[in-house]
């Protein structure tokens, strides 16, 4: 059973690749009770089907912070056509993890033709 849960919507220029998701919890005692999920959602602007890009379950054990990352090298961001944004459910109410932080990391498309500088005669 999942308690709550948070969106967080994604603001990308157009066709990043991604490359890493980093993300910080802490778990409040030793053995904590219940999982974090986040997962990577996106919808067509033309449809209101929504799609699972990526979905990821924290559950290291032990009482402090930890971090987590995982390889998204095989999203591209395509924010031409789609919509992407993050959910973060966290365990049913009195569970002992907390959800700190996300980043992501992604690509930048080479700039070739600014980074050329002008012939002159």
């Amino acid at each position: 059973m999942l308690g709550q849960w948070k969106g967080l919507g994604l603001v990308f220029q157009r066709s990043l690749k991604g490359s890493f998701i980093f993300l910080t919890y802490r778990n409040t005692v030793k053995d904590p009770s219940g999982s974090v999920y986040v997962v990577l959602w996106r919808r067509h602007y033309g449809s209101p089907d929504t799609e699972k890009v990526k979905q990821i379950e924290l559950t290291q054990s032990g009482e402090g912070w930890h971090d987590e990352w995982f390889q998204i090298n095989d999203v591209t961001f395509n924010t031409d056509y789609w919509l992407y944004w993050l959910e973060i459910y966290l365990p049913p109410e009195g569970a002992t993890r907390e959800f700190c932080g996300v980043q992501i990391e992604y690509e930048n498309p080479p700039l070739f033709p600014l980074a050329l500088p002008m012939i002159q005669r």
